[in-house]
């Protein structure tokens, strides 16, 4: 039988929000697994885990940058012999059959990807099977189709550890979920499956959403997307056009106001109805 690590990260920010994280795991139709959490910095969080003694959970206490933790998590996870991850962030919760789901795909698949429903803080359904808008159930997810945006959150996702050796992230990579999958998937296979769900919420300390367009929005998603090219090309060449593209696009709108004007108002008049992470930004012309 495989060993299976359901992880997540907490930080002062989500400790709200951790009884309803905890509650959808004891709530799983399978327990054979571990819940393995890494604490940046909430304190007394001793005391709620005394609550869920039902669930096996092993914790350490672990304070970097978040690409460097999620780097430390993933590596030790892997060196502790577990064959299989399901990520799942600390401020959303899960089906009740997500582990059963992630474990029959993983049979067949190094990569499962379900959808999700957007939540805001208090619970409230904004969105229901958000990404199957936009792919359908049994879908293989490849390389290819994440080049200019991402599926893959740390939220709605399991891999089989042999999908990977040590990994090493930049301390500044911001979108560690779209450069860790963008670099399994040149030699991996995911697949969709919208048979079960994650609750992704929404709220103001999110440095993640998805949502209405903005100067904020856009100002961050550039800074993610150059990143990522500048990395992506250290690993895949034809990713070098796309970081000297992007970094054209965003010298012209640091400087000429009636071009990010428009370049905004473009944005929000798009045609990509249902939105993938990063997915607005385009090049000027894409998408005409």
């Amino acid at each position: 039988m495989s060993k299976v690590a359901f992880f997540t990260v907490v930080f002062p920010s989500v400790a709200k929000y951790l009884n309803d994280f905890f509650d959808s795991l004891i709530k799983q139709s399978i327990r054979d697994f571990d819940v393995i959490i890494v604490n940046d910095g909430i304190a007394g969080l001793q005391d709620l885990l005394h609550q869920y003694s039902d669930l096996n959970i092993i914790h350490d206490n672990y304070h970097n940058t978040p690409s460097k933790i999620r780097e430390y998590c993933i590596n030790n996870i892997k060196s502790m012999n577990y064959d299989i991850i399901i990520f799942g962030d600390a401020d959303d919760y899960f089906e009740g059959n997500r582990v059963y789901k992630c474990l029959e795909l993983l049979e067949n698949y190094d990569i499962v990807v379900n959808d999700f429903v957007i939540v805001d803080a208090d619970k409230n359904e904004l969105e229901k099977s958000y990404l199957s808008k936009r792919v359908k159930n049994g879908d293989i997810i490849n390389y290819d189709f994440i080049i200019d945006k991402n599926l893959f959150g740390l939220s709605n996702t399991a891999i089989r550890t042999s999908t990977f050796n040590d990994i090493t992230f930049d301390e500044n990579l911001i979108a560690v979920d779209w450069f860790f999958f963008s670099i399994l998937l040149r030699s991996n296979r995911a697949v969709f499956t919208n048979e079960t769900l994650t609750y992704y919420r929404q709220h103001s300390d999110n440095t993640i959403g998805i949502g209405d367009f903005d100067f904020n929005k856009l100002k961050s998603g550039l800074e993610v997307k150059l990143l990522h090219y500048k990395l992506m090309s250290e690993v895949d060449s034809k990713f070098f056009n796309l970081y000297e593209k992007f970094k054209e696009l965003n010298n012209r709108l640091e400087i000429d106001e009636s071009f990010l004007d428009e370049y905004i108002l473009r944005i929000k008049e798009s045609d990509i109805y249902y939105p993938l992470w990063w997915e607005e930004i385009r090049l000027p012309g894409e998408g005409d």
